[in-house]
């Protein structure tokens, strides 16, 4: 029965990734909120955009909420980005998971400001000066969907938020949107896990009379348990309104003591491999442990455009 459930598991990755094949470049930047294609966690950025199979705190909500269940029980997370010129990032998110027989849940809140700019009239006059921001809030909830008799790492996963998604230029627009996760159970001795998610599946913002859907992700992810202290993850990212991509990333841990632990992280992409010039898409970044507190920080060259960083601060316990 296990083998058949993750047939069919591959067969509708097949099928949710061919529908991006159908992209062509009249439909770049097609979508609007772009800002919820840009991940907040310091950790998956630093391997490459790759950790939608194997996200462990509440950064999950931003990429796979099925990855709730992989909480121990509650984490509280944060994390701030410094992204091109003056705009940044910041993420507030808290989960728990209240076990087998009930499930995990979470909320997070993602904010994207813009900075300052000035408002002008036709004669090039200031008007005055405006902030411009995207945000999202969202509750999310995840659960065991088979196996119910069989240990928690030989089940399947399904995990599923809504939220709301508002932009604030001169005049403000808001839509309605959810995404949708799954994860396998662990394969060949717990060393292999996959994932399949969907992000912002529904709703449309009008801007200045004219509506504009948010951007449809699709994400099939693979981590492979190489050992305990080392993994490699890729994953296919799929967004509507751009080629799909592939990123590759890996995850060195090294003990330093008890409950003490350095986490070095690698990746790359091929995303806007012809876009944008200079150094781009190599990734790096660091993590660090101490008992129930982990601190992460990942660079992403941004090639001609600048480099960004990212920093969070989370309790999982």
């Amino acid at each position: 029965m296990r083998k058949e459930s993750i047939t069919a598991f591959l067969i509708l990755c097949l099928w949710g990734i061919s529908g991006a094949q159908s992209f062509d470049k009249a439909s770049k930047g097609g979508a609007t909120a772009q800002f919820l294609k840009i991940p907040v966690s310091p950790r998956t950025s630093a391997m490459g955009e790759a950790s939608a199979a194997d996200m462990k705190d509440a950064s999950a909500l931003d990429i796979n909420p099925a990855c709730l269940m992989n909480l121990k029980k509650d984490s509280f997370y944060f994390s701030h980005s410094k992204y091109i010129a003056e705009t940044s990032m910041n993420y507030l998110a808290y989960a728990q998971n209240m076990g087998e027989e009930v499930g995990a849940w979470g909320l997070s809140f993602k904010y994207f400001g813009w900075g300052k700019m000035d408002n002008t009239d036709d004669t090039g006059g200031k008007i005055k000066t405006m902030s411009p921001y995207d945000m999202s809030i969202g509750v999310t909830f995840a659960t065991y969907i088979s196996g119910f008799n069989a240990d928690e790492e030989d089940r399947f996963v399904f995990g599923g938020t809504g939220k709301v998604v508002r932009t604030q230029i001169l005049n403000s627009a808001s839509a309605i949107s959810a995404d949708l996760g799954f994860l396998t159970p662990y394969m060949m001795d717990r060393k292999l896990r996959m994932s399949l998610s969907a992000s912002n599946i529904m709703g449309t913002m009008k801007m200045d009379k004219e509506a504009f859907p948010l951007p449809l992700i699709i994400r099939f992810g693979v981590a492979a348990f190489v050992t305990d202290d080392f993994k490699v993850t890729s994953d296919i990212i799929a967004p509507n309104d751009s080629f799909m991509y592939l990123a590759v990333g890996s995850e060195a841990k090294i003990r330093i003591a008890r409950k003490t632990e350095l986490f070095i992280r690698g990746g790359l992409n091929t995303k806007n491999l012809f876009d944008i010039s200079g150094l781009k898409n190599l990734t790096g970044g660091l993590g660090f442990r101490y008992y129930e507190y982990n601190f992460d920080y990942s660079f992403s060259p941004y090639g001609e455009l600048g480099n960004i960083h990212r920093i969070s601060i989370s309790l999982n316990y």
